[in-house]
């Protein structure tokens, strides 16, 4: 599911771990995330983050309110070398389920750091303004090729579609 081709030098994880995840499906990501993790050359970067009503970027102990003003610093990407797959591996399995959904604040961090490709995953809808502002803000900082990958865990989410889409 997260396997990412070699050609792909940076990527973003971002991953819903709201209460509606909790069991296996939040299980069953990290365990996914984990071996496409595995999978990158040490010439790939990466990141991820988590998110709920909080965002939880990689190696954060607690989750960390992003600001209207959107004060993403602090998070970026790491290169894929076998200690940072095993530290990010360790800090994975440390999530669990909990909170509310809102990924503007997750995909505002990810957007920021102008990855190569964002993976966003969830299982559920969000409202119509958050595919807005995610492609607004994608487009302002990466550009009409700023790639958003988008996996659904329900059956036709359309919010994702649309975020996929645009």
């Amino acid at each position: 599911l997260f396997k990412v081709d070699p050609s792909v030098k940076s990527i973003v994880y971002v991953l819903d771990k709201s209460s509606s995840m909790g069991g296996l499906p939040i299980s069953s990501v990290k365990a996914e995330l984990i071996y496409g993790i595995r999978a990158l050359k040490e010439d790939q970067k990466f990141g991820v983050i988590f998110f709920d009503h909080l965002v939880w970027p990689t190696m954060a102990g607690q989750g960390q309110v992003v600001t209207a003003q959107m004060q993403v610093g602090g998070f970026s990407l790491m290169q894929a070398t076998s200690e940072n797959k095993k530290n990010a591996e360790r800090w994975i399995q440390s999530i669990g389920a909990g909170g509310n959904t809102n990924p503007v604040p997750a995909m505002a961090m990810a957007i920021h750091v102008k990855p190569e490709l964002i993976m966003l995953l969830s299982d559920g809808e969000f409202v119509p303004s958050a595919v807005d502002f995610i492609t607004r803000q994608n487009q302002k900082e990466r550009g009409a090729s700023g790639r958003i990958d988008c996996v659904g865990l329900a059956d036709n989410i359309q919010t994702l579609r649309e975020i996929a889409k645009q």
